[in-house]
């Protein structure tokens, strides 16, 4: 009788700890700086990735970028992507409508995404004109 309810206990565990791993997706359960949604936990910039009016390609743009673009806009670009973004003249020929196909969801196409601060921040950075 205990083996079988040994048995029992061992496969119920064994179980329960796959769906827990099966649930876990892309999560990377071995970094304490991932946020919600798979990104890097207080922005490319660390510092939150408030929208302040402040961002420059050098403060903010460049990790935004490098983080959640050039995995597809890379150089030589792929996975479908038309163009890279590697660069800070890349992305300033691209700063409209990248920011547009960020702001509405539209990109990236796959995880990490960005949070709503940095959405914010990077909208913000090409609005004031892409300073570098």
């Amino acid at each position: 009788m205990t083996n079988r309810i040994h048995i029992a206990l061992c496969a119920a565990l064994a179980f329960a700890g796959f769906g827990f791993f099966a649930a876990c997706g892309d999560i990377d359960i071995d970094s304490d700086t991932v946020d919600a949604q798979g990104g890097p936990a207080g922005g490319p910039s660390g510092d939150g990735g408030t929208a302040s009016g402040d961002e420059t390609w050098t403060n903010f743009a460049e990790a935004f970028t490098q983080t959640y673009c050039v995995r597809c806009h890379g150089d030589p670009p792929s996975g479908g992507a038309p163009f890279a973004l590697v660069t800070y003249d890349d992305m300033v020929a691209q700063a409209a409508g990248s920011a547009s196909e960020v702001q509405s969801g539209g990109m990236p196409t796959s995880s990490p995404f960005p949070t709503a601060d940095e959405i914010a921040s990077f909208v913000a950075w090409v609005e004031s004109g892409t300073p570098e």
